[in-house]
């Protein structure tokens, strides 16, 4: 089990997530700039949504590398699951455990609304091992999947906006 857990460790990629990380921190940023008028979320909240940015790099790369298992046995025979140190369908058991977890924090501890750019984020990593071998497609997958990150973080801060601050009242006349 350590072992397993050791190689699953390496398959995250854990040196990248600053991509994913620091995208969602981005969107609680904002939210607080914004919304919150520089009003601070709590700690706790703040540290969970980190925590979930971060760690969503590490899962989709476990997901991505056993999509890509054929490529990698040329292009990265080294990873994990190539060399058959890490067990694919155990790796892809505990990711999707890892995102339904996530789901569940997200819906019963953030905000709910927010789980629409965990699935989209899963999605746009599954169509990004397509889109890759099509040149600049698999580069814009690829930029809307990690803006997922930066929604994620913001609507985990605190949800949907009800309403836009103006300064002059809409009318219709």
């Amino acid at each position: 089990m350590l072992r397993f857990l050791k190689q699953y460790i390496k398959s995250m990629r854990l040196y990248y997530s600053f991509v994913t990380g620091i995208a969602g921190w981005i969107g609680v940023a904002y939210y607080e700039h914004a919304v919150r008028a520089g009003q601070a979320l709590q700690p706790r909240k703040k540290l969970v949504i980190l925590t979930l940015a971060f760690l969503s790099w590490g899962i989709n790369q476990v997901i991505n590398d056993f999509l890509g298992l054929k490529e990698d046995r040329i292009n990265a025979p080294e990873r994990p699951m190539v060399t058959g140190e890490l067990n694919p369908q155990n790796a892809v058991f505990l990711s999707v455990f890892l995102i339904l977890l996530s789901f569940y924090v997200t819906w019963f501890y953030l905000e709910p609304v927010a789980v629409i750019f965990l699935i989209a984020g899963v999605a746009l990593n599954v169509l990004y091992e397509t889109a890759k071998g099509h040149g600049v497609l698999g580069n814009i997958v690829f930029g809307i999947m990690i803006s997922m990150a930066t929604l994620y973080g913001f609507f985990a801060s605190g949800g949907p906006l009800t309403h836009f601050n103006c300064s002059k009242p809409y009318s219709r006349s």
